[in-house]
């Protein structure tokens, strides 16, 4: 049989690959041979299952790259153009980040441009007391064990002074 390789079968198999690497496995043709397989693969649509905790962004890619009509996958460029996407655009981010409120707290942060706000780790601070709270936040004294975001870089690393007196603010979604 004649194996001819194009572009639309580099892409089926790029889907292959992310489902092997997002499933940890190698997806076997056993039992199957190559002529049943194909015959699976192309007249009966045969794909491998998608997992339910998959992430819909990579399950859509995935089912694209599948597309039995190979005219209809996706090309290379269009695949970097969806990775570039996911990467600069926060609505996908949503994908990545399962948790709701995580997300939420995401796009807040997303929003802020202030240099002098860092995340910072609860296990990172002692003496935690509460000074306010209203509708939207709550307003917290606490000693940072890391000390406070240092304005230093030295050697491509921020510089911290150890154990400053800091505010925290926490945001009700």
């Amino acid at each position: 049989m004649n194996k001819s390789y194009t572009k639309a079968s580099d892409i089926y198999s790029f889907g292959i690959i992310m489902w092997e690497i997002l499933h940890g496995k190698h997806k076997s043709l056993e039992p199957l041979d190559y002529y049943k397989f194909t015959i699976e693969v192309c007249l009966k649509g045969l794909r491998p299952h998608i997992s339910e905790n998959t992430a819909r962004c990579y399950a859509d890619l995935m089912k694209k790259c599948w597309h039995k009509e190979p005219e209809k996958r996706p090309t290379a460029a269009e695949i970097c153009d969806i990775f570039t996407e996911w990467q600069n655009n926060d609505a996908d981010a949503k994908y990545f980040i399962q948790d709701e409120m995580k997300f939420e707290i995401f796009k807040i942060y997303k929003k802020m441009q202030f240099n002098d706000i860092e995340w910072i780790p609860f296990n990172r601070l002692s003496n935690i007391v509460t000074i306010g709270k209203g509708d939207f936040s709550t307003v917290y004294r606490a000693i940072w064990l890391d000390g406070e975001h240092g304005k230093q870089i030295v050697d491509d690393y921020i510089v911290h002074e150890s154990s400053k007196i800091v505010a925290l603010k926490t945001f009700t979604l």
